[in-house]
């Protein structure tokens, strides 16, 4: 697990977490009991894929982003609610981040986002 910055141009807009690992995907915000404004985890694959998430034991609501291998946004869902089941994006994905409720309201899709690993 990396700590990771997200910018969106010279703007510091979420810090966060970021793995490849099979466990850390299929735990992501289960069971935490809130997140803080601009935290952020940030999935990475290896390839592109159809990453479908659900919120069965996410107790508040989030937002939901994909990103394309250069970190430009393909695709956001806004505040998600807790135990929804399936969440389907249009777009196959490099990159998956999860974050608080309405922490998206200034982001689009077509954005560009730089990611930073610490």
């Amino acid at each position: 697990m990396r700590r990771i910055e997200i910018y969106k141009g010279n703007k510091k807009i979420f810090d966060g977490k970021s793995s490849e690992s099979l466990f850390f995907k299929l735990k992501g915000l289960m069971f935490k009991k809130k997140i803080r404004n601009n935290e952020c985890i940030m999935f990475e694959f290896n390839k592109d894929e159809e990453i479908i998430i659900h919120m069965l034991f996410v107790f508040f609501s989030i937002d939901a982003i994909w990103l394309d291998k250069d970190f430009r946004i393909l695709e956001i869902k806004r505040n998600i609610k807790p135990f929804t089941f399936l969440i389907k994006p249009r777009y196959r994905a490099r990159y998956f981040i999860e974050t608080s409720a309405n922490a998206t309201n200034k982001l689009s899709v077509g954005d560009k986002l730089i990611v930073k690993f610490k």
